[in-house]
């Protein structure tokens, strides 16, 4: 009895310690982020960085920038530091978004472009608003995050790869032209508002809770062992937060054997990537182009030339 009894204790304190363990590092990991927003918004911090970037163009000959880098940089001069160096700033608003509320589903949604686009379980109405305008400025037809252009696009009945899908924004814009589209999200909180978003057109739309990686494991798969038994991709598009080297690394035997492929990957996360993908896929045969205008990534440590690309379309 006594040793049924000690069992029970070691397995209840087992229990709660994993518990306060868990919450102890949710703590941990709120305050970090807490800490790393104030310092990426810090007001000083981008004085400063805006002074350093001006300085910077200041002392280079003005034929060694092109029109559209000083453009950029003339945008900074009268207005503070911000992702889009550009008017977009000023386009897009809270009262833009039309918000209502599926009473069957339980989730706030936006209509955009006639089709509706469905947020996290537990957000709020400001939250929801907020980040739809935002999503919808990153894709306007002038903004450095602009995915697709007039010419480069999803044609009808392409099989079409979202890696990063978060609420499926692009997907969306493309969804009734696409013949099979696969959606990779990993955080799982975006699950049930994709399937409510996706649902009129289910019958062509996968949703796949992985990374797609460099690696194949329980939370990992690469593009090549995914559709090693599958058709394969027409249009792939990779925003995957500076994880878009693991992504390519994982689909070489795709690069080097498929034709008439075409990708739009990120490249603002890290400084080199611009570089870094641009000599990788040229060296595959693609042809490379960027989106409009340039980031300025505060997320991250910048450095001269400070600007990056948005976006690189490639095109096999």
């Amino acid at each position: 009895m006594l040793k049924r009894i000690i069992l029970i204790l070691y397995s209840l304190y087992i229990r709660v310690s994993k518990i306060l363990t868990a919450v102890f590092a949710e703590k941990i990991r709120i305050y970090r982020y807490n800490k790393y927003v104030k310092w990426v918004f810090s007001k000083k911090r981008l004085d400063n960085l805006k002074s350093e970037i001006l300085k910077y163009y200041s002392t280079l000959p003005q034929d060694k920038i092109s029109t559209e880098l000083s453009s950029a940089v003339d945008f900074l001069k009268h207005n503070p530091v911000f992702y889009f160096p550009c008017n977009l700033t000023r386009k897009y608003n809270a009262e833009m978004v039309h918000l209502a509320f599926d009473h069957e589903t339980k989730l706030y949604f936006a209509t955009i472009n006639g089709k509706r686009m469905f947020f996290k379980r537990g957000w709020t109405e400001s939250e929801c608003i907020k980040y739809c305008y935002c999503i919808q400025e990153e894709q306007d037809e002038n903004s450095p995050h602009r995915y697709l252009s007039e010419n480069f696009t999803v044609q009808d009945g392409d099989i079409v790869v979202d890696i990063g899908t978060a609420e499926g924004i692009f997907s969306l814009d493309v969804i009734e032209k696409a013949g099979k589209v696969y959606l990779f999200e990993a955080d799982s909180g975006w699950n049930e508002a994709l399937k409510a978003t996706f649902a009129p057109w289910k019958e062509k739309v996968e949703i796949v809770n992985k990374y797609l990686s460099d690696e194949v494991n329980n939370n990992n798969t690469t593009i090549d062992s995914f559709f090693q038994n599958k058709k394969r991709p027409d249009f792939i598009k990779i925003d995957v937060d500076g994880a878009e080297a693991k992504v390519i690394k994982g689909c070489n035997q795709l690069l080097s054997t498929q034709h008439n492929l075409k990708m739009a990957i990120c490249t603002y996360h890290k400084q080199e990537d611009e570089l870094f993908f641009s000599e990788l896929l040229k060296e595959k045969g693609f042809h490379i182009s960027f989106s409009k205008g340039f980031f300025l990534y505060i997320n991250d440590e910048l450095h001269p030339p400070y600007f990056r690309r948005g976006v690189l379309r490639a095109v096999k």
